[in-house]
């Protein structure tokens, strides 16, 4: 050999041990060693970045969360910089520098990155995805719609010039730094704003320097950045980092709609160390109002609306008991389906300024007349905030403020606790406290005729209504002498007791709690397994089977072997529900698995299931403990650690696994109205675990949308200039979501440009046998019905049964827990009635759904 082809096998050679050093060394979880070897390796050949890119940027990911995880986020940044200076400015790359900046909380920098990784490859899904769910984690919905309501920006402000010329000031829960801008405005002369979201004081030092100046001809504002100083820290530890630090002015925002739930009487306490003598709180107190609503809308949310032998769908729980976790929800009054059962009253006094601690600080007690005959289901709530002590600075959560208040109304569940310290269970006023989160242990096993009588009203009468708060939360009860005799009063309080050590209570979310109750999704779901049962059966029987040759032979066998062995039935579920048991109740079926990766869920179902004897039902956390084969001894045994019990784990005793089955029932919506990633990728391993004749339900879903024009939409999403008062926040507006889900269609305000339309069709059973068949692109072109502003498509899922409609997410009836997902438009699109847009609509495993449209011109 020449000597030149001497060299050339050496450097490859050493190029080749070098990758497999790499290699060796990921594997090893040596990553720090993994990407300087990668690095070396791409600084020799630069043409092999396309071919090892992948394995480059995950491992040089994995090192940068190990360093930020111990503190060393100037190494993480040092060594995206490097990496930057070698490789190629691929998507790839800039995907991993928006989420290497996402972990060193530069939001705003991460956010740039991802969009020009998107720029480069449009459907690198990942990308998408990491960008939405950096929106959607780095900054709440409710921050635009604070920004957005002109009348607490304007009660704030007024109340800052009251007191803030020349002042130094302490701004809690600073946000965007709008507070600490007003305060500049006003005179301060020195602002220190705490938050404890890394994110928000990055966005906070954003805005402040967007308002600043180059010279005092700018206005009050030039000097912002030299006067206002974020401190990523809460105010109780800055208080006690500074004790001796005297502010004259202290102003927080830290309300919600329940108006405690951000614990603003705490941090107001800690932050007093802090004031000078005869300095200002800012705000002062809230006058809360509360009013008695039926809302069957809210009872289906808030606890399981049980028959009278204790069973939900006909199906026992056993000794499952399911509670509501939270304490209140929150909803716009105006828009929520409701029967007012008393006129609104102002019913409790909160003092912000209150030197009391965790013990409750007063008790209000209040006569109401009923107005309306009905059902007590809740407490509705808004309050009145003085901000001045004055009280000339006034913001109102009133929900005849409409649209235009920042805040919805608290809604505060009731339940009805019993002597022995149990509360009433079902299809009834329901348990959850106002004590800012903490756990109530409800019994269950009471009749729903008993437990609604207790909660009903006869117009003229009078029912007593006591408010009382703590640190963490409001607290109601209602009482009404028809009542007394049998049980105490409704009530929203804390529950005190421990809890329940045999593991048989498990808590969920409201929307958890909607899917049980929702008696369509459970039953129409299992007529069509029942359906597919007997279709195959009779398949088997006829001789007739799908497919032709041998293929319809073999899936005629299995046909046949399901007639004499029974049905075994797949459900893998994304969510709370109850159909594996009804399932598992029907006739002919000798199998039920359900994969269920909710721990609490998968616990509940193994225990519900328990008393099963005619079917074998077995849980697993992932369709990979299935695609292993049986369970082993080991895998059984593994479930008896107390550490599992404790985990909420589930025994997936049953070693008895097997493929081949009959029905395969996929979870691919979820309640907030979007496509599941997850559950699209487990199709081709559901394909595989599936019998050869096997149906998959649902079998194909449409998605239906509609352009819709929608202000109160637009208000969650971006902040309107006119609302912040000259204040520049517009660096929020880079955190806007492009799929905002959990939109109810019958009830926020919205209005339709156009009839709504089939966008897209999935087959699931031939994406399940094919994954490519997901990979589709839809496009469609609607013409609009009216003139309008463009804001959003609406989206929405019909399931289907081979050619039979399931259900649709949108059905109006009352039990249907799914939600809507709008898909937001770039920028502002006006259309004239008449005018065509052109929708494209494409799914993806990774992504699923994404939507686009077009004006055509």
């Amino acid at each position: 050999s020449s000597p030149l082809s001497i060299l050339h096998n050496h450097i490859k050679m050493s190029l080749e041990s070098l990758i497999e050093a790499a290699r060796a060394s990921a594997a090893k979880r040596h990553h720090g060693r993994a990407v300087a070897t990668w690095l070396q390796v791409l600084q020799r050949r630069p043409e092999l970045q396309p071919e090892l890119e992948e394995e480059v940027c995950s491992e040089a990911l994995a090192y940068c969360e190990q360093l930020c995880a111990q503190g060393q986020g100037a190494q993480a940044s040092w060594l995206v910089q490097q990496m930057a200076g070698v490789l190629k400015p691929t998507a790839g790359i800039f995907q991993l520098l928006g989420s290497v900046n996402f972990l060193l909380h530069k939001p705003m920098d991460a956010i740039v990155c991802f969009d020009k990784a998107l720029a480069l490859a449009p459907r690198l899904w990942t990308a998408r995805e990491a960008l939405e769910n950096l929106k959607s984690m780095a900054c709440d919905r409710w921050h635009y719609r604070m920004l957005n309501d002109v009348q607490r920006n304007a009660a704030y402000a007024q109340a800052l010039e009251q007191c803030a010329k020349g002042a130094r000031v302490l701004d809690i829960g600073t946000g965007t730094g709008i507070l600490s801008l007003l305060a500049v405005r006003a005179g301060a002369a020195e602002v220190t704003a705490c938050d404890t979201s890394p994110v928000m004081c990055r966005l906070a030092e954003h805005c402040i320097r967007a308002n600043s100046g180059a010279s005092k001809e700018s206005g009050p504002l030039f000097a912002a950045h030299e006067l206002i100083h974020v401190v990523h820290e809460s105010s109780d530890a800055l208080c006690a980092r500074l004790p001796h630090a005297q502010y004259d002015v202290i102003v927080t925002e830290l309300v919600d709609s329940g108006l405690l739930g951000e614990h603003i009487l705490p941090a107001l306490r800690a932050a007093r160390r802090c004031l000078a003598p005869g300095g200002t709180m800012l705000p002062r107190r809230a006058h809360v109002f509360a009013q008695l609503i039926q809302c069957p809308h809210l009872r289906r949310r808030a606890a399981l609306s049980l028959d009278e032998s204790g069973c939900l769908h006909g199906v026992s729980l056993g000794p499952v008991r399911v509670l509501l976790e939270e304490p209140y929800t929150c909803e716009p009054l105006y828009n929520l389906p409701h029967t007012p059962l008393t006129d609104p009253v102002r019913a409790h006094t909160v003092d912000f300024h209150s030197d009391e601690g965790e013990v409750v600080q007063s008790i209000s007690t209040l006569q109401l007349p009923v107005i309306a005959a009905g059902r007590v289901d809740a407490v509705a709530m808004w309050f009145n905030m003085d901000v001045d002590e004055a009280g000339t600075c006034v913001v109102s959560t009133s929900p005849l403020r409409g649209a235009q208040c920042g805040w919805d109304q608290g809604l505060f569940f009731l339940s009805n606790r019993h002597a022995e310290g149990d509360a009433v269970m079902g299809d009834r006023v329901s348990g959850s406290g106002g004590g800012g989160g903490d756990d109530i242990d409800d019994g269950a096993g009471e009749a729903m005729g008993n437990a609604a009588s207790h909660a009903m009203v006869s117009r003229g009468e009078q029912v007593r209504l006591a408010v009382t708060h703590g640190d963490h939360g409001l607290h109601f009860a209602v009482s009404h002498p028809a009542w007394s005799l049998s049980s105490t009063p409704l009530s929203s309080g804390p529950d005190s007791r421990a809890d329940d050590v045999s593991g048989s209570v498990v808590r969920v979310g409201e929307q958890d709690m909607a899917r049980l109750n929702d008696e369509s999704f459970h039953m129409l779901t299992t007529l069509a397994v029942a359906d597919a049962i007997t279709n195959t059966v009779a398949g088997s029987v006829s001789g007739v089977c799908e497919g032709d040759g041998a293929d319809g032979e073999h899936k005629r066998l299995a046909a046949e072997t399901t007639a004499t062995r029974g049905a075994r039935i797949l459900c893998i579920e994304d969510g709370w529900s109850v159909r594996p048991l009804l399932y598992a109740a029907l006739p002919g079926v000798t199998s039920v698995t359900c994969v269920q990766p909710l721990p609490a869920a998968a616990r509940a179902l193994a225990m519900a299931a328990a008393a099963l004897e005619s079917c074998q039902f077995d849980v697993v956390h992932s369709l990979e403990v299935l695609l292993a084969g049986p369970a082993d001894e080991s895998e059984s045994a593994m479930a008896a650690d107390p550490a599992d019990e404790h985990e909420g784990g589930v025994a997936e005793e049953n070693n008895h696994r097997q493929r081949g089955f009959d029905v395969v029932v996929v979870d691919v919506c979820d309640g907030s109205g979007l496509l599941v990633p997850r559950m699209l990728q487990t199709l081709g391993a559901a394909a595989v675990l599936a019998g050869p004749a096997a149906r998959v339900l649902p079998s194909r879903v449409v998605v239906q949308c509609v352009p819709i024009e929608s202000d109160w939409l637009c208000a969650q999403n971006r902040v309107a200039p006119a609302s912040s008062l000259g204040i520049n926040v517009d660096a929020i507006n880079a955190f806007g979501a492009t799929r905002y889900c959990d939109l109810d269609a019958s009830q926020f305000p919205h209005r339709r440009l156009a009839q709504a339309t089939p966008l897209h069709a999935l087959d699931i059973a031939a994406a399940a046998r094919d994954s490519t068949a997901l990979a589709q692109v839809a496009a469609i072109t609607v013409t609009l019905e009216e003139a309008g502003r463009i804001d959003a498509v609406l989206v929405w899922y019909e399931l289907f049964a081979g050619p039979t409609s399931l259900l649709s997410t949108i059905t109006n009836t009352p039990s249907n827990h799914f939600r809507q997902c709008a898909m937001m438009v770039s920028g502002p699109m006006l259309g004239a009635a008449g005018s065509c847009l052109a929708v494209r609509a494409e799914i993806s495993a990774e992504y699923g759904l994404h939507v686009e449209c077009r004006l055509v011109e």
